[in-house]
């Protein structure tokens, strides 16, 4: 047996799999990011702790030949926060999440080749806008820092003992040089950190530990293998086999992702594409980032006393005839990808007295996609971007994939079941860290075709004209 556990924003979900990947058990610990002010978002590690605890514990019940069975446990994680440790491993204030709002001033002070070293241009929400912040905001704090953690590492470390990171989430926090593959001494320069706080740097797949004794205790668990881990988004594409230039994946989630894989690392033209490091060694993937999609929907639906899914569904009954009037760009917490803009705010245009809230959830729907299809073909100026496998929540919503496909103008392949997500890659790097042959374990899932809508798409193209036009307008 191998045991994924992916460590999100919004909880933390344990899978159990057999070396067949057969799911025999998982369970999901939820837990909320602390809001201490607008545009701030933190969390305590210790709920990460006691939310793997939890869920373990609830897989364990289910499956309990997990106490004998268990052969490694693999890792996965929010990309992009900063937990600082002082010199007893201890955090010195909580984490502050990839979604905080406090790297605003990283772009004027980020080095001239921030984009050729790290892979992205400059981005509030990355780790080194974060020490930029924390170095002038808490200085004490600052220069008490021992060692910087991404969440998933100090969950390893909760679990190990041992400080490590991997190439995947090293590559999100701005201060890895992805052609040379280590820390970059220019970037921790540019926020004031001794490069010696910075964790090694561990295949993904390597052991980087076993569970200690005390940890083994709290989670009823044998003292087994623990590898590096991954970030969640390549994480997610490992579960679908998206691994080379023979693959792309769309997520549909609370935000929403394009991902194409990469033959080598080759900075990236426009600024707000990324060009990381892969879960696998040698390996990088290109991608585009929205910030909003399923956040999106959730803020369409409340505005309007609805819930996204009795939205989604009504929508379905009543049937896509094409775009409506109504234009939405979905950007309420600005966007990264094709162009970095965090101050941009959304929009919606082409209101009239018979908008109704069904109207304006069909809008942002279009409008999630329209933001996709900038994205995936901005990825595609820089290469082949294969047909998009698609995940996440979104694949619930055949209206949604509808759309999707017609924005981009290609048909795309749904995965069934979404096939695991991030756990799931967590799951797959436990196998390969346990020495399972890698062709054995990345396989792509089953898939569905969806294709255009070849009625629709004439509409649909003159809707993404007008997109083009009202982009400007959000970014004032």
């Amino acid at each position: 047996m191998y045991l994924g556990l992916d460590l999100g924003t919004s909880g933390l979900k344990a899978l159990l799999c057999g070396a067949d990947q057969r799911v025999l058990a998982e369970a999901r610990a939820d837990y909320r990011a602390d809001v201490p002010a607008p545009g701030l978002s933190e969390q305590d590690p210790a709920v990460w702790v006691t939310a793997t605890r939890a869920a373990v514990r609830e897989v364990a019940a289910r499956a309990p030949a997990i106490r004998t069975d268990l052969r490694a446990i693999g890792l996965s994680g929010q990309m992009h926060g900063l937990l600082a440790l002082g010199a007893d491993d201890r955090p010195l204030r909580p984490a502050i999440l990839w979604n905080d709002a406090r790297g605003g001033g990283w772009a004027g002070a980020a080095p001239r080749d921030t984009l050729a070293i790290t892979g992205v241009g400059p981005m509030p929400s990355f780790t080194a806008a974060k020490l930029h912040w924390l170095r002038g905001a808490e200085p004490a704090i600052h220069a008490a820092i021992a060692t910087v953690l991404l969440p998933k590492d100090h969950l390893r470390l909760w679990l190990t003992g041992d400080a490590a990171t991997d190439p995947s989430d090293a590559a999100g926090t701005q201060l890895y040089d992805q052609g040379q593959g280590r820390w970059s001494d220019t970037m921790a320069a540019a926020v004031g950190l001794d490069p010696s706080a910075l964790p090694p740097i561990a295949g993904s797949a390597t052991v980087a530990g076993r569970l200690r004794r005390a940890a083994a205790e709290a989670l009823d668990l044998p003292c087994v293998p623990v590898v590096t881990g991954a970030a969640d988004t390549p994480a997610g594409a490992l579960a679908v086999g998206c691994t080379d230039m023979r693959h792309a994946m769309i997520s549909l989630g609370t935000g929403a992702l394009c991902i194409a894989g990469a033959e080598g690392y080759v900075p990236p033209a426009d600024p707000g594409l990324h060009h990381f490091a892969h879960a696998l060694p040698g390996r990088f993937y290109r991608m585009g980032a929205i910030l909003n999609a399923g956040s999106a929907l959730d803020w369409a639906a409340g505005v309007t006393g609805q819930t996204t899914a009795t939205a989604l569904e009504a929508l379905a009954a009543r049937g896509w005839g094409g775009p409506g009037r109504v234009l939405a760009l979905p950007c309420l917490d600005g966007t990264r990808s094709p162009v970095p803009a965090p101050d941009a705010r959304a929009m919606v245009l082409g209101l009239g007295r018979d908008t109704g809230p069904l109207d304006l959830m069909q809008a942002m729907v279009e409008g999630i996609c329209l933001s996709l299809a900038e994205a995936h073909d901005a990825l595609a100026r820089g290469g082949p971007v294969a047909t998009p496998t698609v995940i996440g929540g979104g694949t619930r919503s055949a209206l949604w994939l509808t759309i999707l496909a017609t924005a981009l103008g290609r048909k795309i392949a749904v995965a069934d079941g979404a096939a695991g997500g991030s756990a799931l890659g967590a799951v797959r790097l436990a196998m390969l860290g346990d020495g399972i042959d890698p062709a054995d374990v990345l396989t792509a899932p089953a898939t569905r075709p969806v294709a255009p809508d070849p009625a629709r798409a004439a509409a649909m193209a003159a809707l993404r004209d007008r997109y083009r036009r009202a982009w400007p307008l959000a970014d004032l």
